[in-house]
């Protein structure tokens, strides 16, 4: 399964779908600690096995026999998916009373749970960075070349891509700059060039012009260009 789900995030990457590449780095994540907790449940299985002749009701249990039977109980909580946990939930509870099991579970003061297995199993949320690691790896796995990713504070993400074409800004610009108007603008500017302003590329401001401006200017380039026709 996740190998599967790498695969779709990289396809996701290739088609330069980066955000929703990054949402499903969510589960993947989860399910790498997923993994790890497994492999943490088996080590803690074969401590149980070497050390069955120590567990009995009237003797102390070892320290590390302790922590493997409390992260086992834990992990019966949380595992669903292995039922042979949850058989050896009830025969500890029923060796060891229902209050050590209590404690384990709800993780109460005096628990012996493993604390890497708590981090595998108590997933609240995944930082950001650790998305982007996710992300960088699989690209690098699939030798895809994406750009740079990085933090942003806002959106989580930077997508630092090629720039927006302009009708691709449109939506940005507001609702009331329609693309008829533009084309408008452009065909009464073509018929007054000294209007338009000149000036070298590298001094160009990449800044937006305002909004209303643009109005006052379109407004007043067509009275003046219906006003020459009328002349006519």
């Amino acid at each position: 399964m996740m190998r599967q789900l790498r695969a779709d995030i990289a396809e996701l990457l290739q088609n330069g779908q980066h955000k929703a590449a990054l949402s499903r780095t969510v589960q993947l994540h989860k399910d790498e600690l997923k993994l790890s907790a497994y492999d943490q449940v088996d080590k803690f299985c074969d401590c149980v096995v070497k050390n069955l002749k120590d567990i009995r009701p009237d003797r102390k249990l070892p320290v590390d026999v302790c922590e493997a039977i409390s992260s086992l109980i834990f992990a019966a909580s949380r595992c669903g998916e292995l039922p042979e946990l949850h058989s050896l939930r009830y025969l500890f509870k029923g060796l060891l009373g229902p209050q050590f099991e209590r404690a384990n579970v709800e993780l109460l003061p005096g628990n012996t749970v493993n604390s890497l297995i708590k981090q595998s199993l108590v997933v609240k949320s995944v930082a950001e960075d650790v998305k982007i690691q996710l992300i960088n790896d699989i690209a690098r796995d699939y030798k895809q070349d994406i750009g740079p990713l990085s933090n942003d504070g806002a959106n989580g993400i930077k997508d630092q891509t090629r720039p927006k074409k302009f009708e691709e800004m449109l939506p940005d610009i507001g609702p009331k700059l329609a693309l008829q108007d533009c084309k408008d603008m452009v065909t009464f500017w073509s018929n007054f060039p000294d209007k338009i302003p000149r000036s070298p590329i590298a001094h160009v401001h990449p800044k937006l012009p305002d909004y209303d401006d643009l109005v006052v200017q379109f407004g007043n380039l067509k009275k003046e260009y219906m006003q020459k026709i009328s002349n006519k």
